[in-house]
């Protein structure tokens, strides 16, 4: 199996539409959105169903012959959104500790990507393609969010944040994989080259 790639950002940057491009250009895609399940406003509740829906994710994407790129990364997405809910206060400190614990020993292989193609652009712009999607309005708390998980994928970037609960072996994994900036959607053709370098 061959993982090229999976593209990363926050909602509304772009990954799906990027996906689409590369699939009609040949590239073979791998799905890794979630099916929503929420579970009300148990912020904990959702990450616990949510590292159960990726680790299932993961498994597919080590049972396909070939993955040339998937449009997110699951296990970037969970340790995202644990450190941005907390941040926001929707979870507590103890309920932080078990989602890492919850992630360090699931028993499960993760399988990562060779590279990551990191997708960033101007927050409004990002609001704007959210609410191109049939979203009329973003309320304050929803651009508290975004604002958050916005800047959590940008310390990623920039290799400024650290999951200091996360297994020290999968820390490492997940700083070595190379990061491809990507500003909105650029050159179709400079990402194509990045996945056949």
């Amino acid at each position: 199996m061959v993982y090229k790639a999976a593209i990363i950002g926050c909602h509304g940057v772009g990954k799906t539409t990027l996906a689409k491009r590369l699939e009609n250009k040949g590239f073979k895609v791998f799905n890794e959105a979630v099916i929503n399940k929420f579970t009300g406003k148990n912020f904990f509740l959702n990450e616990v169903q949510m590292i159960n829906d990726n680790i299932l994710i993961n498994e597919a994407i080590g049972r396909e012959e070939s993955v040339s790129i998937s449009d997110r990364f699951a296990f970037l997405d969970i340790l995202i959104y644990v450190e941005g809910f907390y941040e926001l206060g929707w979870i507590t400190a103890e309920q932080r500790r078990i989602l890492y614990f919850l992630v360090n020993h699931a028993g499960h292989d993760w399988i990562f990507p060779e590279k990551l193609l990191c997708m960033n652009d101007d927050k409004q712009l990002i609001i704007d393609n959210i609410r191109r999607r049939g979203r009329k309005g973003l309320k304050e708390s929803d651009e508290k969010y975004l604002d958050t998980i916005h800047g959590l994928f940008e310390k990623f970037y920039s290799n400024e944040l650290i999951f200091e609960h996360l297994n020290p072996e999968l820390g490492e994994k997940i700083m070595r994989i190379p990061k491809h900036l990507i500003k909105g959607m650029d050159d179709l053709n400079k990402v194509m080259k990045l996945l056949e370098e």
